[in-house]
C-alpha cells in the first residue's frame, strides 16, 4: 500500500537526508544508528582457543630433561676420568 502510494520513497535515503539536515545532535545519532547496520556488516566476536599452558609445560619437560641428560653424561665423563687416573 505504501509503495502505490510512494513508489520512489526509501526509508534509507530519507534517514539519511534527515541525518544531514537536522540542526538536533540527537536525531543525528538515531538516524545513524539506524542506517549504521545496513550500511556496514555487524561484526562477530571470534573465540580464539590455545594450549599455550601446555606449550609452555612441554617445554619446560624437555629443558629438564635435556639438563637431566646432560648432568648425567658430566658425570659419566667424571667417573671415566677417575678411572683412567
Amino acid at each position: 500500500m505504501l509503495r502505490k502510494e510512494y513508489p520512489d520513497f526509501d526509508p534509507i535515503l530519507r534517514l539519511v537526508e534527515i541525518a544531514q539536515t537536522s540542526l538536533d545532535e540527537s536525531v543525528v545519532i538515531d538516524c545513524c544508528k539506524a542506517i549504521a547496520p545496513y550500511m556496514h556488516a555487524k561484526l562477530k566476536n571470534v573465540e580464539i582457543k590455545t594450549n599455550v599452558e601446555s606449550n609452555v609445560v612441554q617445554k619446560l619437560l624437555e629443558g629438564r630433561e635435556r639438563a637431566r641428560l646432560r648432568s648425567i653424561q658430566a658425570e659419566k665423563e667424571r667417573e671415566d676420568k677417575q678411572q683412567q687416573t
